[in-house]
């Protein structure tokens, strides 16, 4: 029984947690910002591509993302974990603004339009200065900016 409990509060701090809401997927086609380039690992390098979108929806940020890990399979787990953890982040600018946890991986090497990315809608209001503000993507100790 006790364990009920601790699964429940578990559960409740995990849906306080999320910062955003999904609004479905789309194509990744060029209104997205890209970048892509290497990645150095102890045991080899990958290359990795991150597409981002952002947009205005409901006065709020919206974002769509996705990215494609070209390495070995420990090297791809690595990065799943990396953009899944709650220290990876999105910022615009300076202010952060998300997770990297709602992004899409593609499991195959593709092309824009060829890949779909996850969109949501923050709780950040939205600023016009979003639009052409420097994109960084941090995630454990690497950091690449869009």
């Amino acid at each position: 029984m006790r364990w009920i409990w601790m699964m429940a509060a578990v559960m409740l701090a995990l849906a306080g947690c999320a910062n955003y809401t999904p609004i479905g997927n789309r194509s990744v086609d060029s209104s997205y910002r890209h970048i892509g380039g290497p990645l150095r690992f102890t045991h080899g390098e990958a290359r990795i591509s991150v597409f981002v979108k952002i947009f205005e929806t409901d006065k709020m940020l919206g974002l769509c993302g996705s990215y494609y890990v070209d390495g070995s399979g420990l090297q791809k787990s690595a990065m799943e974990g990396a953009f899944a953890s709650a220290d990876s982040a999105l910022y615009l600018g300076k202010s952060k603004v998300s997770t990297l946890a709602f992004m899409r991986e593609e499991y195959t090497k593709s092309y824009p339009g060829d890949e779909m990315a996850y969109c949501i809608r923050t709780n950040t209001p939205w600023d016009p200065a979003y639009s052409t503000a420097p994109i960084y993507v941090q995630w454990g100790s690497g950091r690449a900016m869009i």
